[in-house]
This record gives structure tokens, sequence and C-alpha cells, in this order.
């Protein structure tokens, strides 16, 4: 099988878990939009599922507006909203929003989009996108990220990161080279995940939640077993044994600090992984359900499609076909 899904089946430290998480953030390019926009503006973002939405301001200035949240933001300052919220980006006046879609976006197949608004006031320059995450292992640190995230262009040893990043895509989009499309993804991957660590290193709040568990010495013993070996039968007392808790405090303990409880975190990782396996091997469906402690092809199938929403001959389908 691949070593790149086998390499999951390990996690020594919090530092690994979390790092193994952002590895897996692979994105896919939805949009990409340069705009030059003159006041007075405002435009309206409508939700995007499983999307996460970024703004960088290339010259002045702009308001982003979140769930009532609002953030200025200054030259060189980069937003993320990582659930794909509705949001309003403005110049920060009254002006009555226009949905995205509804204004005159030029489209040149493979390369950036652009949007000009005329208007009498000052002008703002951005570059905005949508990218979509493709790996169903991410979306539990997605779950737990803010509405939205704010790199802002002094920020030591991260602005002048973020800055090179945007360079970057924006030479890229604006070449007609063969690979665009995949080098533009791969540079996204860099920026939405330069975004996320900045602010996993920098929140109390989130390291409390489930990276905090990781510092837990019980709790994290538990999660480690459960990544080293998730072909075992697994009980909720074999667990609790294992890291020397009571069956109840352990269950207690963990749901706390991970948000679910043990057995359902073992599921939900042995579908990732099955996931993966899916996607980048060969195997017959029966093979991984088997590797992932399943008796028969048709348990697993009910597991996969209860936590993944489609069964595994869909995704092995798809693969098939790209």
């Amino acid at each position: 099988m691949s070593s790149d899904y086998k390499s999951l089946v390990s996690q020594p430290s919090g530092e690994t878990a979390t790092s193994q998480l952002l590895s897996k953030m692979s994105m896919e390019k939805l949009f990409y939009i340069s705009s030059t926009l003159q006041s007075p503006w405002g435009i309206a973002y409508h939700p995007l599922e499983r999307c996460m939405i970024f703004h960088r301001v290339l010259k002045g200035a702009a308001e982003v507006e979140v769930q009532g949240k609002r953030v200025q933001l200054q030259e060189g300052d980069f937003a993320l909203i990582p659930l794909g919220k509705g949001h309003l980006l403005s110049d920060g006046s009254k002006t009555k929003p226009t949905p995205l879609f509804q204004l005159p976006i030029h489209i040149a197949p493979g390369r950036f989009e652009t949007l000009n608004l005329k208007g009498n006031k000052d002008e703002c320059k951005l570059i905005c996108g949508a990218v979509t995450f493709t790996h169903p292992l991410t979306q539990r640190l997605i779950s737990m990220l803010p509405s939205i995230l704010v790199v802002r262009s002094d920020e030591p040893n991260i602005g002048h990161v973020v800055k090179t990043l945007d360079e970057l895509i924006l030479n890229e989009v604006q070449s007609n080279d063969i690979g665009t499309n995949g080098v533009t993804a791969r540079l996204a991957d860099l920026l939405v995940i330069t975004a996320i660590r900045n602010y996993l290193n920098s929140d109390i709040e989130m390291t409390q939640s489930y990276f905090g568990a990781l510092n837990d010495p019980r709790i994290s013993k538990a999660i480690k077993l459960v990544h080293e070996t998730p072909s075992k039968h697994w009980s909720l007392s074999q667990l609790a044994q294992e890291v020397g808790m009571s069956r109840t405090n352990f269950a207690n303990q963990f749901k706390e600090l991970v948000g679910q409880s043990p057995i359902s975190y073992l599921t939900e990782w042995r579908m990732s992984l099955a996931y993966s396996a899916l996607k980048q091997t060969k195997d017959t469906i029966l093979s991984i359900a088997l590797e992932f402690g399943y008796q028969s092809e048709a348990s697993f199938s009910r597991a996969f499609k209860r936590i993944m929403d489609c069964s595994p001959s869909e995704i092995r389908k798809v693969t098939e076909t790209t």
C-alpha cells in the first residue's frame, strides 16, 4: 500500500499530530480574483460549503464582516475565512453590497479572474480566492477554527511569508505556462496552511481543545494507541486500562478534551485512513476493510458511509476516472 497514508499510522507527539493534519490539507482551486475597486463599494460573498475563502489587500484598505464581526484590513494584511461562511467585503462605507457573482467579473480560462469597479474615491487592490479542501481528515481541524483568521503584514516571521506566497500565486496565474492550475493549487495550500499554523501557534483556547488533549499524558497515550494500531479491536475498557484510568473517567475526560467519545474517534480515524487507501491504492475494498478491523466488506461499507456520507465504491469509482 501507499506509504503516504501508511505514514499516518504513527503519532509520537502532539507536534506530529498537528503536522499530520496540516499535511493532509490538499486544496483544489475554486476561483482566484484580482480586484481593483474604487470607493464606494461592497461585495457579498455567499456561503461556500467545504471551502476556505481568503482576501489579501495589495493596496489601500478594506473591511471584512463575518457573522457580525468586523475586521479592518490594511495594505499587506491577509484574511482567511476557514469555514466558507457568507460574509461582506467592503470599503467600510454603508454602500449596499452586491453579490459577488452579479458583478462584472472578467474570466480568462485557466488564469486569474479580474474585477474592476470604478468610483470616485480611494482605490483598493486585492487578491481574493476560494479553495476547497479535499481530505476528510482535515475536517476536524477546520471545524474548530474561528470564523476568520487574520495575518497582519507586520507580524514577525510570517507577514513576509504570506507576501511572498501571494506574489508567487499572482505571477503563476498570470503566466501561460503548462501546469499553472496545479502549481497555484499547491501555493494556495501553503498560503492557507501558513495562516492556520500561525493561529495554532498563538491561540491558547485552540491549543487547549483537541491539541490540548495531546498534551494530557493519558489521553495522548490513548490517541497514540488508536493511531498506531487502528486495526485492533479496541473497546472502551481496553483503552481505559491501557492508560490507567477507570472506564467512566477515561470516557468523560476524552470527550471533554477531544469533543467525541473514544470509540467514535477510533471509527473516524479508521475511516480517514481507509479513505486515503481507497484513493491511493488498488487494494480491494474487502482487503482495506480487513486492514482496519472490519470482518466484512458490508460492515465496513456501512460504517464508511455513515462517517463519510458516501460509499467506498463511490470513492473508488471517482479515483478510477480521474
